[in-house]
């Protein structure tokens, strides 16, 4: 008896060390594989992911932008400090997980939007910065637009993060560049950091070459206008003219500018995401027009920021049309036609970044071209074949959400499964589920003229 209870205890444990040794083999998912216990060494070279991602300082921070290893980002989880404050330079929030302007963080994001404060939309609501208003011009299409942008950044910021906005899998990647200080940022980050020096175009230009100037313009710097129609605002010329006066290190700032956008182009091309870039001018360049058409006459540091200005970026818009694989979209002229039309785009003190119409002209402006890379909202029967995770499976989508179910309850609800459109994961990814469809009802399963 006893012999018989080994035996039968042998055969067991055999069996189940087989089966274990098959399902470990075979499923190594269901059962954790050695490798999976391995405890790497802490170190510089291999930080761990979660300490990387909640950091204790960034939560405990003070600071709004916080400094890091490659660029400036925000504070994450900075809440939104509600309505306007037009007292305030800087008036943000939320901040999703990231740091960057969104209420929270997409699977995949239809549209990415990267950019400086400009973008970011400093002076407004969340939902009244540029990206925001653009998303909710697209809701016919169900689009995610998500805001990549902090303020202070430039070309270089642009360029890194690029990479990493890809990962997001989006439709379409939207560049905007500020002629009012992104000359400059650019200019600091690839002369004062080796890790950029093969972007400098000037290898004999110092960090010291850079011009000088004041920020925030003191009040003997600035010129306040009152224009014919009630609209007034008020200019800082001299601080803007900095990034865009005649010298070789603003020239070197404008040219790393058109080199990241080649750049961030080849990524694009390689992934096969079109790409739009625009140029964001400043206040005085948008009021240029409106100045010389009420006879404003204007101080000198003005005119000579107009014209130097006005160069730049038509040398700007010029490399950035040319590029391949990308599309460039002009906001100047939209901007100043709005203001020669007397509607209110800036604020009233020096602060250069718009109001909400001025947002809303810069959205729109955009918007033309990024309907063409962003699909109209699904209402059909699909089928999603993906063989890395051996699935092929019919949903109906109907409302942004989906629906499961088999071919059988599909052709008796009037689908011609044959006709399915074919999706990819990324289609569904951001659509809720709404169940599964188990019984016959045309009007709400059925196809629909």
């Amino acid at each position: 008896m006893k012999k018989e209870f080994l035996l039968t205890a042998g055969v067991v444990a055999f069996t189940l060390f087989i089966a274990y040794g098959a399902i470990r083999f075979m499923f190594p998912e269901l059962v954790g594989s050695f490798h999976r216990m391995k405890v790497l060494k802490v170190s510089e070279e291999k930080v761990p992911f979660y300490d990387s991602v909640f950091r204790d300082e960034d939560y405990a921070s003070s600071e709004f932008i916080i400094d890091d290893p490659i660029v400036k980002r925000a504070r994450p989880l900075h809440p939104d400090l509600g309505g306007k404050n037009p007292g305030k330079y800087l008036n943000g929030g939320p901040h999703d997980i990231l740091g960057f302007r969104n209420r929270s963080v997409p699977y995949v994001a239809d549209v990415i939007a990267i950019g400086d404060s400009q973008t970011y939309g400093v002076n407004v609501p969340v939902d009244y910065s540029w990206p925001k208003v653009l998303e909710r011009e697209l809701k016919d299409r169900d689009a995610i637009v998500y805001s990549m942008a902090t303020g202070s950044w430039g070309a270089v910021e642009y360029f890194e993060i690029a990479s990493k906005a890809l990962r997001l899998r989006p439709r379409l990647l939207v560049v905007a560049f500020y002629s009012g200080n992104d000359p400059l940022e650019s200019f600091w980050m690839v002369y004062g950091n080796d890790r950029w020096k093969e972007l400098r175009p000037d290898p004999a230009l110092r960090l010291s070459d850079a011009p000088k100037y004041t920020f925030p313009a003191p009040v003997s710097e600035q010129w306040a206008v009152n224009f014919r129609d009630g609209i007034s605002t008020t200019f800082t010329p001299k601080l803007r003219y900095a990034a865009n006066q005649n010298t070789r290190a603003v020239h070197a700032g404008y040219e790393i500018m058109a080199r990241v956008a080649e750049r961030i182009a080849v990524e694009t091309r390689g992934q096969g995401t079109p790409l739009l870039l625009t140029i964001i001018p400043t206040k005085e360049l948008v009021y240029a027009r409106k100045v010389s058409h009420d006879g404003v006459t204007p101080p000198p540091e003005y005119m000579n920021l107009i014209l130097a200005e006005h160069k730049n970026v038509a040398f700007l818009a010029s490399r950035l049309s040319t590029i391949q694989g990308a599309q460039y979209v002009d906001l100047l002229q939209p901007l100043q036609e709005a203001a020669l039309a007397g509607q209110f785009l800036y604020p009233r003190n020096a602060n250069g970044h718009p109001v909400d119409p001025g947002y809303e002209i810069i959205a729109r402006s955009l918007l033309g071209t990024v309907v063409q890379s962003v699909p109209l909202r699904i209402d059909a029967l699909v089928r999603l074949v993906d063989v890395t995770l051996d699935v092929d499976q019919l949903f109906l989508v109907r409302e942004g959400r989906l629906w499961v179910g088999s071919a059988g309850i599909f052709q008796s609800n009037g689908w011609n499964i044959n006709d399915a459109q074919a999706v990819s994961l990324r289609d569904l990814a951001n659509l809720k589920h709404a169940g599964i469809i188990s019984n016959v009802d045309r009007i709400a399963f059925g196809p629909r003229n």
